[in-house]
């Protein structure tokens, strides 16, 4: 019994945060944190890790001794020091406190708030639809916009711009002189430039769609799922729902669907020849604590035959009636194991679809050095308020507190630069929760913004985000290791 097993290091114990077991549908997996390896494990080794540390083997075999022969105790004991001996399972973090943020120095993407007017009021809106501020952007604005992140690309070849309001195709002007202005600087420059713009749908026609494909712009089309829940929140100035008139566009320009006049006549699908349909796209809902039954509004999209879909959580302070509480939680884990055997069964019965968040990185594990800070706001990406002004992300926008600088004379050099170094410095590592959480190189410490919203601090994590955070990358784990197993019964 006191005998060492082969592969182990005596005296060493492996640490909690660098390994995490999680189990749904009647799989059972085990993620080594710093490599990100996956390993499905069986009920003994499941039950193995709740009493071994890599240290006390006679405890261990003698607390599974009277559900499991002793030998299949030890085997699984020696499967998992040969995992630790040869680095893929309770690997030490190669970074730790030792880490140290580079020194901002290059723009790689912007978001352009090219307008705060809406042609809808969503209930859940931050932007209240335009009611407190109808700002628009000039096409000078958005102009010197790309100046500034062509300015401070540096030695990158690719940068981003995402078109943002508000409802951006209420100025698509602006949105068009953008896109042709900032194409024309990447030519000269010999760079990549890629955009995003994300819409309600209602204004989209021919002329606008056209536009947008020839000019590879990715589209982020919001629809809520079934319409009683989408005309709860997403709705017209006098009240009515929009679901629909968004599903007559979408059925034209997503899944190009004829369109037939007042006439009854058929519209053609295209103008040149080529098809007025998107394939770069994601259709984005919103679930709420009036919709928390989410996984009904994913199917209802797959069922309408859209196959890139994300569902996110709204994000709203415990005052309104539609917001998620902590309460919550386990009803959103029930759905989140509903919508992960929905996925997996439609994937293996050839109506595979993507869902935003069932997409993790599968190069062998994260990389560590580019999930520190997260998303990087307020480092390396920047919203642009319409009139010009710099702020971290389109969350901050308009908080005086995290005006960074302007698009005409750059990040101010004293209080701009002190907030970017205070952004590069919120990482994993000087968050404590953070530090010790199995899902750090995932999430990278989670959202400035939302952190700020509840907390009044950037550095001290939203806690109900994290816990959904965490709930929806086990899913997405598990969904990722039953494809792999095709034989994985789901249940």
């Amino acid at each position: 019994m006191g005998t060492q097993l082969p592969g182990s290091r005596a005296g060493t114990a492996f640490l909690k945060k660098d390994w995490h077991k999680f189990r749904a549908g009647g799989l059972r997996a085990l993620l080594d944190v710093n490599t990100g390896s996956l390993y499905s494990i069986d009920e003994i080794t499941w039950d193995l890790l709740d009493v071994y540390d890599g240290t006390n083997q006679e405890e261990a075999l003698s607390a599974l001794s009277t559900r499991y022969d002793v030998s299949d105790v030890e085997e699984a004991i020696a499967e998992l020091e040969e995992l630790r001996r040869t680095g893929r399972f309770a690997r030490p973090d190669p970074v730790g406190l030792s880490y140290i943020p580079p020194e901002p120095d290059h723009v790689k993407a912007l978001c352009l708030l090219v307008t705060n007017d809406c042609n809808l009021r969503c209930r859940y809106c931050f932007a209240k639809g335009g009611r407190i501020d109808r700002s628009k952007m000039s096409p000078e604005v958005a102009r010197r916009s790309l100046d500034f992140l062509f300015a401070g690309l540096g030695k990158r070849s690719r940068c981003e711009v995402d078109f943002f309001g508000g409802e951006p195709l209420l100025v698509f002007d602006v949105v068009k002189d953008a896109i042709l202005y900032g194409e024309e600087k990447a030519r000269a420059a010999g760079k990549t430039i890629k955009f995003t713009l994300t819409t309600n749908g209602i204004l989209l026609n021919d002329e606008i769609v056209r536009l947008l494909l020839d000019h590879r712009v990715s589209v982020i089309l919001s629809m809520d799922g079934r319409p009683g829940v989408h005309d709860e929140m997403r709705v017209f100035p006098g009240g009515g729902g929009t679901y629909q008139a968004v599903l007559a566009k979408y059925k034209r320009y997503v899944l190009g669907e004829p369109e037939f006049g007042s006439d009854g006549q058929k519209r053609p699908a295209s103008d040149t020849g080529s098809p007025l349909r998107f394939n770069d796209y994601w259709v984005r809902g919103t679930f709420t604590r009036q919709s928390l039954d989410f996984a009904s509004d994913v199917e209802h999209l797959v069922n309408l035959g859209f196959d890139k879909i994300s569902m996110e959580p709204v994000i709203a302070g415990e005052e309104a009636p539609y917001a998620i509480r902590q309460e919550d939680l386990e009803r959103l884990r029930r759905e989140y194991e509903k919508l992960f055997a929905f996925y997996v069964r439609s994937a293996r019965t050839g109506r595979r679809f993507s869902f935003y968040h069932f997409i993790v990185p599968s190069d062998g594990g994260p990389c560590v050095y580019k999930r520190l800070t997260g998303c990087g706001a307020g480092v390396e990406y920047f919203a642009v308020a319409p009139s010009g002004d710099l702020y971290p992300c389109h969350r901050f926008a308009g908080h005086g507190e995290f005006k960074m600088g302007d698009v005409f004379s750059g990040i101010d050099p004293g209080k701009g630069e002190a907030l970017r170094r205070r952004f590069a410095g919120t990482h994993v590592y000087s968050k404590d929760v953070c530090a010790s959480c199995w899902a750090r190189f995932y999430c990278g410490g989670g959202c400035h913004a939302s952190a700020y919203e509840f907390n009044g601090d950037i550095s001290i994590p939203y806690a109900l985000g994290c816990e959904l955070m965490k709930m929806r990358l086990e899913y997405a784990l598990l969904a990722e290791m039953a494809l792999a197993q095709s034989d994985a019964k789901i249940s």
